[in-house]
């Protein structure tokens, strides 16, 4: 199956951004596939503090903005957040863009829906989240207090903002409250939308394999532009320790399609005898990008 390119449009601003986000959910794709057993909600009522309309309502219809509607509502005192790849893609790409599931983080009183997520059919993941999947769509949801870094004391949990320093990539490290429809984001996230800037925010993870395969795949799909000192850095380095054969194993274990080459991984791994000599001045180095071509990639 080979990829399905398109062309990038990346939004500007937050104001364009949200459009995109509300036209996503108000015109969802079409699915004649419900997932949900809604016998689960029959003769049943709902906890106290669920909204009778708005619970039945979500199960019945199958609808991911009235079942996120309900996430939101049942937390009387937090939020629901979309996080990362949905808002990465449609504010690169649009609608059509975006092809994965969708990530919701909870901030506060995450006791209330393990059971919800249950009456859904939800599965549990290693990481204490849940997946479900709402006409095609899958979900996965988790406690913001229990993202993987901050488990693990990569980064202290102070509020919501400390999910933007969790993320593989810059251009994931944006969060929208869903009942309010606001974004929180880094100073220059929207530049680097818009020029397709890519940086490494967190370079631990607990599938390194996975990242630098996620990594070289966004480099080459998402249209990156420019990639700085650090993202060279990181590529430079994790070349080292993993050959071309063992990523395009996992990406093609992982993935529909393989698009990463031989090529493109030797550039990278080339590189990496070439940074031991660099200099503390040139921290600004990045790379220039051509998808059809991958030459001449590190200028200064």
């Amino acid at each position: 199956m080979k990829p399905k390119q398109f062309q990038t449009n990346p939004v500007k601003n937050s104001s364009e951004l949200r459009k995109r986000v509300l036209d996503f959910f108000n015109n969802p794709k079409k699915s004649k596939v419900s997932t949900i057993n809604t016998s689960l909600f029959e003769n049943v009522s709902p906890p106290p503090y669920y909204d009778q309309l708005s619970f039945f309502g979500a199960a019945k219809h199958n609808d991911v903005k009235e079942t996120l509607d309900l996430f939101a509502q049942v937390n009387i005192t937090g939020n629901i957040y979309l996080f990362g790849g949905i808002l990465r893609d449609l504010a690169l790409f649009g609608k059509k863009g975006f092809n994965s599931d969708i990530d919701i983080v909870v901030e506060g009183n995450w006791h209330i829906y393990p059971d919800l997520l249950n009456r859904y059919s939800a599965k549990k993941n290693k990481f204490g989240g849940y997946r479900l999947s709402i006409n095609d769509q899958d979900i996965d949801i988790w406690n913001a207090e229990e993202t993987w870094a901050i488990t693990q004391h990569l980064v202290d949990y102070t509020s919501i903002n400390s999910l933007l320093e969790t993320t593989i990539l810059n251009w994931d490290s944006i969060l929208m409250n869903w009942s309010t429809k606001s974004f929180i984001y880094k100073p220059d996230y929207f530049k680097n939308i818009h020029e397709r800037i890519m940086d490494i925010v967190l370079e631990t993870n607990p599938n390194p394999l996975g990242m630098l395969t996620r990594v070289l795949r966004h480099i080459l799909l998402k249209d990156a532009q420019y990639i700085t000192y650090e993202t060279i850095s990181y590529l430079s380095k994790t070349t080292k320790s993993y050959t071309f054969n063992e990523i395009h194993t996992y990406e093609r274990n992982s993935y529909p399609y393989c698009i990463i080459d031989s090529y493109t991984f030797d550039i990278f791994a080339q590189r990496a005898l070439e940074l031991d000599t660099f200099n503390d001045d040139i921290s600004n180095i990045g790379m220039t990008i051509n998808n059809r071509q991958l030459s001449n990639l590190l200028h200064s």
